[in-house]
Parts: structure tokens; sequence; C-alpha cells
């Protein structure tokens, strides 16, 4: 054809299969403009075409399920209902593990078309199962829930979205906003490609967000009235066909709920109104991948826009509060646009105590930390201490701490930095 957009992949994280033996149909929502009728070949179609495989990859129906979209007329007016139910129910003699979806244009078809909101339904209407990114809102692999969000309800009470009307960077930005009146045990949570990940190697998770719109901004951040996210880990890099692979999970809100194995750096804000929040993730025993699921909890209403969202590898490098062109003044000394006030430890590695080094550009409050990888707090070297413009150095004693990396997190109103070191025997 023409052109084509393709699902490589409908069987991830929470659903595993298509099961064998149970009647479905394969529905999306459709709207045409301008689009040539009555076409008689496959050239001059608009066409969704399924192929279901099982384990081993190989087709399982010997062809695909080829379906032909809404072309009566040259505009459908709106959007509307498509099933495959006319082509006769699908039933798959085993399990299907791996479901690719491609909606092609044919060579000489003409005028657009949207399609949205994929599922798979049973004879009664019933979603059967919902897949992976049934909405076609977010980039990439990126997936959304919330209640209705494969089209099960006719109205739901959720916008989850790509949106132009705010962003920090760029032209756009995510929107998670809900409808109507909260309801009990009702969240939105929109959720990132799994991430590869190593044990003893730490993460940094870096986002922007904005609010608007709550009905007590006062409390945005007390119990349920709140935004986070929730980081979980994996023993695979893709779920579906080989099953979930969950191993745990951490809940981030912003009122400082952390696990006790994330560290929070400084928020930063933005003049426009935009929140920088980052976090040190560090990876549970045995995961190899993550996965961050950005969260509107049970009770909180209005808006929230979330941008620039990142989670990097830190490894053994050091590491700085991701703020491009909002870092103040730098040392004296110092070049380039990052701000780094840590110098190199001296020693590092080390057996008995390393002196910790670092240059503040003007006086402040520093408070200067230390976690293990597993994000607990081993040492305190300052807390809250006054200190002037100028190098400073604190020592820290080893003492009973085992061989292996540690965080320094150095703190203060205007500056978040963190550094590894190690220590051995």
């Amino acid at each position: 054809g023409a052109a084509s957009w393709t699902q490589g992949e409908v069987v991830r994280n929470w659903v595993d299969k298509i099961a064998a033996n149970t009647a479905f149909a394969l529905r999306a929502w459709v709207y045409t403009e301008g689009v040539n009728t009555a076409p008689t070949t496959d050239a001059g179609k608009y066409q969704m075409v399924a192929t279901f495989r099982n384990a081993a990859g190989n087709d399982i129906l010997g062809g695909p399920v080829v379906f032909d979209l809404p072309q009566a007329t040259a505009g459908t007016g709106g959007w509307v209902q498509v099933t495959t139910a006319g082509l006769g129910d699908i039933s798959l003699p085993v399990d299907a593990r791996s479901v690719s979806v491609t909606v092609r244009r044919g060579a000489s078809a003409t005028g657009s078309v949207w399609v949205d909101d994929f599922a798979f339904i049973k004879s009664d209407g019933n979603v059967l199962t919902s897949w992976h990114g049934a909405n076609v809102d977010l980039p990439g692999d990126w997936y959304t829930y919330f209640p209705g969000f494969d089209g099960s309800v006719a109205t739901p009470n959720w916008v989850v979205a790509k949106t132009t009307a705010e962003h920090h960077t760029g032209a756009a930005a995510l929107e998670v906003r809900r409808i109507g009146a909260p309801l009990p045990g009702e969240e939105a949570v929109t959720i990132t490609p799994r991430v590869a990940a190593t044990p003893g190697q730490p993460m940094l998770l870096s986002y922007w967000v904005k609010t608007s719109g709550n009905v007590d901004p006062a409390t945005i951040g007390q119990g349920d009235n709140n935004i986070g996210l929730t980081a979980l880990w994996y023993d695979r890099p893709v779920g579906g066909r080989n099953g979930y692979g969950e191993l745990g999970g951490a809940d981030i809100r912003l009122n400082g709920e952390y696990n006790p194995q994330v560290i929070p750096l400084l928020p930063r804000q933005a003049a426009n109104g935009w929140t920088n929040y980052a976090f040190v993730l560090n990876p549970l025993p045995n995961a190899v991948a993550t996965e961050i699921r950005l969260r509107y909890w049970q009770t909180f209403t209005g808006s929230t826009f979330w941008d620039d969202i990142a989670v990097t590898n830190i490894s053994g490098a050091n590491l700085f509060n991701p703020v491009a062109g909002e870092e103040g003044p730098a040392p004296s000394g110092a070049t380039g646009a990052a701000e780094r006030w840590f110098r190199a430890n001296q020693p590092n590695p080390f057996s008995d105590r390393t002196e910790i080094r670092f240059a503040l550009p003007a006086a402040e409050a520093v408070t200067i930390e230390v976690y293990d990888l597993l994000g607990r707090r081993v040492a305190v070297l300052a807390d809250g201490t006054p200190m002037a413009a100028a190098e400073h150095a604190v020592t820290l004693e080893r003492g009973g701490l085992p061989s292996g990396n540690y965080l320094v997190v150095l703190r203060t109103d205007s500056h978040t930095e963190a550094r590894q070191i190690t220590a051995v025997r």
C-alpha cells in the first residue's frame, strides 16, 4: 500500500495471550474524511490487518485477518465503531502469544482515516482482553490505563493524551485529566516502555510536571489528592508471551512518601509553573528492566501535565540534577553548562576513610548523606550545616561499611548533586 501504521506487538505486559477456543472480534473506532468510495480492489481500500502467532512465532490461522474500513461514503461524519464481526467470529486453535495489527492505505486510496481505541471483544460486546497500546495517543511503546481506556465505557471519565495546551519544552506534553467526579479506587496511569537495568547500578529518573484546576490545591500531596509515580522492576526485558516477570516496585508521591530504596533529589521550580522532580532508583536483585508508571491518584482533580521524562543508567558516573539552563552560578573555575560542586574524593576507592570535597559558589546550609545502592542511608556528614562560599571537605570514616559502591548526595536549597564512591578492603 501507499502508507501504513503497525503495532508490532499487541501481547505485552498485563496481556500474556489471546486464549484459544474463544469466539471474538477485533474492534476499533474509525473516522474517515474525503475517502474514495466503493473501492473494488485492495489498492483502493483502507484496511486493518491482524496476524495471530503461536509461541514459536508461526501464523496459527494460515494467513492474516483482513478487514475493510468504511468507504461507503466519502466520510463517516464523526467517530464510528467498526468490528470484524461481519466476517464471522475469530476462534484460535491454540493460544496466540503474539499478535500484530496494521492499518494500511492502498496505493490508489484517497482522503484520510483516523483509527483509535482497539480491543478484542466477545460476541456480547464485552471486552475479551485489553491490549498493549489500545490508544494511539502516546509515542512508541508507551501505553495507558484508566477505566474505559479500551472503549469499553461509552463516556470515559478521563482524558489521557498528548496536548499542545501546555509544554515544558518542545510543542506538546502529556495531559492526564479527570472529567467527572472521583470514583472509589479509580486512577489513571501512563506507562513507559521497559528500560534496561542492572542490579548495583543506580538509575536516575527525572520528569517535569505542572498541575491546574485542582479543587483543593492547598492539600495537593496529602493522601490520595496526589500525583507521582510507581517504579517497577522486572526479571525480563518485555512481558507478554514469556510472562509478566514483576519483582516488586516503589510508589513515589509528591508529598515525600518515598520507598526506602528511593533517594529523592531536590525539586526545582521553573518560572512558568513547571516543577522538576528527580530520584535515584536502585534496581532490585535479579532485575534486568524497570518500567515507570506516571500516576494520577484516586481523589486528585484537575489537569496534570508531564514533560521531559527520562530514565538514565548513571552507573559509576557523577550524577547531576538534569535542569538545563537553571543551574545558577558555577563554582570558581568550573566550565561547561552543568554545575559541578563535587570534586574528586581522595582516595577513591578507599579502605579506611576518604575526604569528600566540594565547592560552594555561595554561602548555604549544606546536607551531605551517604547511601548504599539499596537506597539505605548509612552516614550523615553534614545536616543543614551553614557553610561559606569556598572549597570544603568532610571525612567519611569507613567503620563497618561493607565493600561496595555508595552514593554521596549533597543538598542545599539551590542545588542537589550526587557522586558514586567505592569502599574496598
